[in-house]
This record gives C-alpha cells, structure tokens and sequence, in this order.
C-alpha cells in the first residue's frame, strides 16, 4: 500500500456518501449516512484517524485486505475475513453473490468503479475494508478470472493506534 497524501475526515465522508448515493438518495448527508452507517461513522469521529488517498500496489497488497467482521461477511469468507477467501465462499450469501456479480458484472463494463474504496486498521499493512466489500470482492472475482489489470487500485486508508477498538476491525462476528 502506498500513501499518497493526507486527506481530512470530511474528505472521507464526501467519499462514502458518493458510493452510498443509491440508498441516500440525490442529496446524500452526513446525518443520513450516520443514521445508514452508525456503527461507523460515529466511531471513526471519536478516534484518533490519518486518513490518506492511498493505493494498492500490486496483488500481494490485494490480498492482505481483510473483509469487515459482520457476520454475513463471515459466511462469504469461510469465517476467516480474508479476501482470498470470498471466491471460494460467496455461494454461501445468495444475496451477496447476486450483488457481487452485478458489481462484477459493472466492472467489466466500465474497468473501475467510479468511487473509492474505505479501509481501515492500524496500519497499511492488512487494513479491513470498511465501505465497499461488494466492489473489493467483484475486483477479487474479476482479478482471479482475468488478471489484476485494475491494479494499481486508489482507495481511501484510516490509520489509527485505536483501530483495536472498533468492533468491525476485531474478532467479533456481529454488527
């Protein structure tokens, strides 16, 4: 993962409302995405955060990601969270199969997704996607099928000493 430059927590929630735009609608805000998102937005607030335009390098980076600890992600994962492990597991979420390979399906069309991906952890090292496991995984379907040409990837990074103590970040299965 390559930092690129240090960006504002405002910055971030501009992001996440542009991906979110199809469930909040043509006037997206901040509130609607806390009430949408609050085991999230709220949390990430309250801790100490750099956040970073960022980039995934090469597929060794790819495959470090780590899927967010909810429990439907467990099922699609084999109970690892690893995003390795989608390919294998993601018939075991009908719904999340059908909307990974619409995604899938979208990246093949267009070669990217117009909105940035959200990880989070303590580090650059194995970050855990927060927003936008639908499209990581489509990108993990696509790269498996036909080559990581997708890659280098922009995303958005958290980076934070408390990142232990989000929920979604640990060993625990539900939201």
């Amino acid at each position: 993962m390559i930092l690129s430059k240090e960006i504002s927590y405002d910055d971030v929630l501009n992001e996440w409302m542009l991906a979110e735009r199809y469930k909040l609608g043509d006037e997206p805000t901040i509130e609607a995405l806390e009430k949408m998102r609050p085991a999230l937005i709220k949390p990430l607030r309250e801790l100490a955060v750099r956040w970073y335009q960022a980039e995934i390098e090469d597929e060794a980076a790819f495959n470090r990601l780590r899927m967010v600890r909810w429990s439907d992600w467990e099922e699609c994962t084999g109970g690892t969270f690893n995003i390795t492990d989608v390919p294998a597991n993601l018939y075991r979420n009908p719904d999340h199969q059908k909307d990974v390979l619409a995604k899938k399906a979208e990246l093949e069309r267009a070669g990217r997704f117009a909105s940035k991906v959200i990880l989070f952890g303590g580090s650059e090292d194995a970050p855990t996607i927060i927003e936008g496991n639908h499209r990581m995984a489509a990108y993990k379907l696509y790269g498996d099928e036909r080559g990581y040409s997708f890659l280098p990837l922009q995303v958005i990074l958290g980076i934070s000493p408390e990142s232990h103590t989000l929920s979604l970040c640990q060993d625990y299965k539900t939201e």
